[in-house]
């Protein structure tokens, strides 16, 4: 009875919450109101001349939170000094245009949060590109994919700052193509096979990234997470978050998630996410065995997916920072692990509604990140199925 209740809720619950893209809801939940909003910077000064991104989150009475920087109406206070851009893409992207200090505004739903934001004038002192590389080490790049590299600045005094969109994205002998500007700036497409360099330059300051760009063939598809002889075991309605690794003809190798196809074969049993955001996402249905297929082109790789009838027992909650306790504004990374029935475990990070025991002191997203806001002890709870992971509590302290 507790299942078919459980199945109930879980079709009724996209029409509630209206579920988009990646399990994040387009509209609110009526049965959580919102009650406040709250800034978060990326920089505390930012450098005149420099972008910086301004992200808004809803709190919704103390349970959870939700980012809402795309919905949110900016405002600065001083435009001359800080100024918000409204082009598609670029909400929260503050342009720092001369020293001074504002105050930053987000308005969403008749609730309004401020921080105050202070743009000063610094000079670069050097620029570093990520992902790292070296003439020994360069990053391989193969034709027909694309690389995002991001560059960071560091100031006189030591400031540090993203300057992914801010510094102009050169190749050195044109044998890739790189973006620029707000869109898809640092994103490496290659050209033609061959060793080149990327070049990052802010206020005279250079920074150089190595790269091999390979003809090299994909030859195979491997996925993870498996178990032995590439199967995989699932409870019907729980999720998992698959990833498919690219293995290429000179021994190189990447993660290839979001450029594959993924598919079940046969259907009904689980579905397989290919969304922007949700690639890779593997939903159990109803018990049965299905084959998951990873394409790219010719090249796929397979595991057979068994989807067993099996029910949840017991959660526990585990916390990234394995002391668990954190500073005040710092954040750390829930997860759940689910036994069940037949013994078997699975990750139920996606699955379980998240929640903290106090609102005041510690707020967790739906994909379990922990904000702690005041000092004091606060529990980190797991539910799905009626089942909670407050039989094994665990508690997080904030200080």
């Amino acid at each position: 009875m507790i299942r078919r209740l459980a199945w109930f809720l879980c079709a009724l619950l996209p029409l509630l919450s209206a579920c988009g893209d990646g399990g994040t809801p387009t509209r609110e939940n009526p049965f959580v109101p919102l009650t406040s909003l709250e800034i978060r910077a990326a920089a505390g000064s930012i450098a005149a001349g420099t972008t910086s991104q301004f992200r808004v989150f809803g709190l919704y009475s103390g349970i959870f939170e939700r980012e809402l920087t795309d919905r949110a109406q900016w405002i600065s206070s001083e435009p001359t000094i800080l100024t918000f851009s409204d082009l598609p893409g670029e909400a929260g992207l503050g342009k720092a245009l001369l020293p001074g200090v504002v105050t930053v505004s987000a308005s969403y739903q008749g609730f309004t949060a401020q921080v105050p934001a202070t743009v000063t004038v610094m000079v670069l002192s050097s620029l570093v590109i990520a992902p790292a590389s070296s003439l020994e080490n360069p990053q391989v790049i193969p034709l027909g994919f694309t690389q995002q590299f991001t560059a960071t600045g560091t100031f006189q005094g030591g400031a540090t700052q993203d300057l992914t969109r801010d510094v102009t994205w050169a190749s050195a002998a044109g044998q890739f193509s790189v973006g620029n500007g707000a869109d898809q700036a640092g994103l490496v497409t290659p050209l033609e096979p061959g060793d080149a360099e990327l070049i990052a330059t802010f206020q005279g300051v250079t920074a150089t990234a190595y790269l091999s760009l390979a003809s090299a063939v994909l030859s195979e598809i491997t996925i993870a997470p498996k178990l032995s002889a590439n199967r995989m075991t699932m409870a019907q309605g729980t999720s998992q978050r698959l990833t498919a690794t690219g293995h290429f003809t000179n021994d190189s190798q990447r993660d290839i998630t979001a450029e594959v196809v993924w598919s079940v074969s046969p259907t009904g049993i689980a579905t397989a996410g290919n969304d922007p955001g949700s690639e890779g996402l593997i939903e159990a249905l109803i018990p049965g065995t299905t084959s998951v297929k990873a394409t790219l082109g010719s090249v796929n790789g397979s595991g057979t997916l068994t989807v067993t009838n099996a029910f949840l027992t017991e959660i526990e909650v585990t916390l990234a920072d394995s002391d668990a306790v954190i500073a005040v504004n710092d954040t750390t990374q829930a997860s759940a692990t689910g036994t069940f029935s037949d013994l078997t475990t699975q990750d139920l990070s996606l699955d379980v509604a998240w929640s903290t025991g106090d609102g005041v002191i510690a707020t967790v997203n739906s994909a379990g990140l922990v904000r702690g806001l005041a000092a004091g002890e606060v529990e980190i709870i797991a539910t799905l199925d009626a089942i909670t992971s407050s039989t094994t509590p665990k508690i997080l302290t904030v200080q």
